[in-house]
């Protein structure tokens, strides 16, 4: 099993755009949406991907207000 996530463009069944589609060592699966070509899609995962990914595998604060802002923060991210 790979340790690091595997990352790899895909076009949107309905071909009206692409995600890149992300599994994590667990096998988990996630999709990011939100490209309008390949090619955006390629350029992400180039040199956008890393510095989404060790975002998302930070700890969660424990402070109360920094917590609710990282839960908008992800949840902001998902809609990219």
């Amino acid at each position: 099993m790979a340790k690091t996530p595997t990352l790899e463009p895909r076009a949107l069944k309905d071909r009206s755009g692409w995600y890149v589609l992300l599994t994590w060592p667990s096998g988990a699966d996630e999709q990011i949406n939100g490209f309008a070509a390949e090619a955006e899609a390629q350029t992400w995962i180039e040199h956008e991907s890393q510095a989404w990914i060790t975002k998302r595998q930070s700890p969660l604060p424990t402070d109360p207000n920094q917590l609710a802002k990282r839960i908008v923060d992800i949840a902001t991210d998902a809609d990219n």
